[in-house]
């Protein structure tokens, strides 16, 4: 295909497939605008078969800048942008379903792979988060680390209350380290009494 040659695809008409194996290569410098749906099915019922809907993979073997990411995503809302319910730069929902009664599910995977001689450099983690800007003392002031929703508090479920123990809270959160059930303590007030 010509160099700055475009292929449009009408609402409703045809589609671009790439088949298995099959790949769409994109210079660097170059850009692939989707106004639509990116997506995948799988039709074949397969206990061996492991399936991404989309990879994004970026190779080195040399030292890059100040920041290096496989995939970017980025909303930005200008100076008169907003929305009436949530945004969000990235959103993973995971639709559970009556077969998924084995396995193990969850809506974001974080995984960090150390071969054998890797180093963790200076500040290695699971997640990082940041906040910068020219106006990040308001967020510093009214923002939160999370926002949690959806849940029913209650003896034996993912989100207690009322509770007083060792330390000084009113409830805790469970979460899995290793095969242990630990809980983080929360609390009401800013700080804990000292």
């Amino acid at each position: 295909m010509a160099a700055n040659t475009k292929v449009y695809f009408p609402q409703g008409g045809d589609s671009l497939e790439v088949a298995s194996g099959g790949a769409i290569n994109i210079a660097s410098g170059g850009a692939l605008d989707i106004a639509g749906t990116l997506g995948s099915t799988v039709t074949a019922e397969t206990a061996a078969a492991s399936i991404d809907g989309a990879v994004f993979t970026t190779e080195t073997e040399v030292e890059l800048g100040t920041y290096a990411n496989a995939a970017n995503a980025k909303l930005d809302f200008g100076t008169a942008g907003s929305v009436t319910g949530l945004g969000g730069a990235m959103c993973a929902e995971l639709d559970l379903g009556a077969g998924t009664v084995s396995g193990s599910y969850a809506a974001f995977e974080a995984e960090v792979i150390m071969p054998t001689g890797a180093a963790t450099g200076t500040r290695s983690s699971f997640m990082s988060m940041n906040l910068s800007g020219a106006g990040a003392a308001a967020f510093d002031t009214s923002g939160y680390l999370f926002d949690l929703n959806g849940l029913t508090a209650n003896t034996g479920k993912l989100l207690r209350v009322g509770l007083s123990q060792v330390v000084t809270g009113v409830g805790s959160l469970r979460v899995k380290i290793g095969a242990t059930d630990y809980y983080i303590p929360i609390c009401a007030s800013p700080a804990l009494t000292s």
